[in-house]
C-alpha cells in the first residue's frame, strides 16, 4: 500500500485498472489497459495494474466511497487526487479519461511507468 500511495502522491497522473482473477470483461479490458501503457507517450502519466480482491485496501482507497464496486473498476488520479471511477470494460470512458490526462499533464515523452500488484 505503501508503494501504490507513493505512485500517486509523486506521479501527476496515475490510470489504475484493478481487475479481479477469472473475470471475463476484466479479461478483456487486459490487452487494452496493456497496449494503452505501453503506447503511453507522457512521462507524467503512470498505468498500474491492482489485483483488487488480494489488495483490498488499494482498492478500498481509490474507489468511491458511496459505490459499490466491481471488475474491472479504472480509477484515475490528477496531482494525489481522484478524478475519476469507470466501473465496467467501457472503453470509451477509459479513452476519454485518458484523453484528460493527456491534456492536463501534455508534456511529450517515449518513457512510461508501468507496474503491476498482486
Amino acid at each position: 500500500m505503501a508503494t501504490f500511495k507513493t505512485i500517486i502522491e509523486t506521479t501527476p497522473g496515475v490510470m489504475v485498472d484493478f481487475y479481479m482473477d477469472r473475470c471475463p470483461p476484466c479479461e478483456m479490458l487486459k490487452p487494452k489497459f496493456a497496449s494503452m501503457a505501453a503506447g503511453n507517450t507522457n512521462e507524467k502519466i503512470a498505468f498500474v495494474k491492482v489485483n483488487g480482491p488480494n489488495c483490498r485496501d488499494m482498492y478500498d482507497f481509490a474507489k468511491p466511497a458511496n459505490e459499490r464496486g466491481g471488475f474491472p473498476t479504472v480509477v484515475t488520479f490528477l496531482f494525489n487526487e481522484k478524478k475519476r471511477c469507470i466501473i465496467g470494460a467501457d472503453m470509451s470512458a477509459i479513452e476519454k479519461a485518458l484523453g484528460e490526462m493527456y491534456q492536463m499533464l501534455d508534456s511529450k515523452s517515449t518513457s512510461h511507468l508501468s507496474m503491476k500488484f498482486k
